[in-house]
């Protein structure tokens, strides 16, 4: 029973002081540490807010970059035809002709070799080397079509 006295008396001389502390406590947490904390849940919510429109502009520009890709996957596939006309046009035209320039052979080959590069194959195989063969200037007939009256 000695030491609840003790206490009691203890409280009586520092319950002042106690208050006191107590009170700055108070009043240093209202007005220091709550606009502190205050101000840091501000500047979260804003940095929360600017990301979240950065992920909306980020989920924008991905989506355009997807059509983009759409598009550029559309056009190459239009030049894959176009690759397979020229190629197709330029084979039947030497080859009627019997010869082909070394100009137009390179690049009718290289269109060849890049077309068949691409995975497009359906071009017969034999396109590329009926080119090589062809003479590089017209010397005779070389399996040209005979024109009547020329």
């Amino acid at each position: 029973m000695h030491s609840i006295k003790a206490v009691g008396d203890w409280l009586v001389v520092w319950w002042g002081y106690i208050a006191a502390v107590i009170g700055l406590g108070g009043v240093l947490y209202k007005w220091l540490i709550f606009p502190i904390i205050n101000r840091r849940k501000k500047a979260q919510e804003a940095r929360d807010e600017y990301q979240k429109q950065m992920m909306g502009k980020i989920e924008g520009i991905s989506q355009e970059i997807s059509q983009l890709k759409s598009d550029i996957d559309e056009v190459a596939a239009d030049v894959g035809y176009l690759q397979h006309d020229r190629l197709q046009q330029g084979h039947d035209h030497y080859m009627s002709l019997g010869y082909c320039p070394p100009g137009d052979k390179e690049n009718l080959t290289n269109m060849y070799d890049r077309y068949i590069s691409r995975g497009r194959n359906s071009l017969y195989k034999n396109y590329k080397q009926d080119l090589l063969d062809l003479p590089s200037t017209p010397s005779g007939n070389w399996g040209a079509r005979q024109t009547v009256g020329g």
